[in-house]
């Protein structure tokens, strides 16, 4: 068995791989995947984009007032949404050009093409993990400070 402890990618780059590192079946899953990839890609698109006139929209109406809030919400929804949306936009941008890079190489056969759709998703799946991270992070920090929040209430 292979030592894997000091695995990088020199060590990666340096190792020569046959040309049919797919099998019949991992090329038929990609090219099952791809129409699904781009659909959800092009779906976190549209939503994006409807989110954003939904917020426009809601950043010029009084429909917060009716709710008894009595500070500018508009421009708070728009601010506090923008990263969201950011991090949307990354997301659905990598999901679709994996689908389309995958689409690209059963078309030109190019290896190119599947390394680039590996590598968008690969980011992907950085930046989610990079996000489950961070809001664990804070989720454990609004614990703790709910339950410090809680102790200094039974005291008084």
């Amino acid at each position: 068995m292979q030592d894997l402890t000091n695995f990088s990618n020199e060590n990666l780059t340096n190792t020569r791989l046959s040309d049919n590192i797919l099998t019949e079946k991992m090329l038929i899953f990609l090219k099952g995947a791809s129409p699904w990839l781009r659909c959800v890609g092009i779906a976190g698109f549209v939503s994006m984009g409807l989110t954003f006139f939904s917020l426009l929209a809601m950043g010029n109406s009084d429909s917060f007032d009716s709710l008894g809030m009595d500070f500018e919400s508009g421009p708070f929804f728009f601010i506090t949404t923008i990263p969201f949306l950011a991090i949307s936009f990354f997301c659905s941008f990598n999901i679709f050009r994996f689908g389309s890079r995958i689409k690209r190489y059963f078309r030109t056969k190019d290896p190119a093409e599947l390394e680039s759709a590996f590598k968008h998703n690969k980011t992907l799946w950085t930046l989610l993990g990079v996000l489950c991270i961070f809001f664990l992070i804070i989720f454990s920090l609004a614990m703790l400070m709910a339950m410090m929040a809680g102790l200094f209430e039974n005291s008084w």
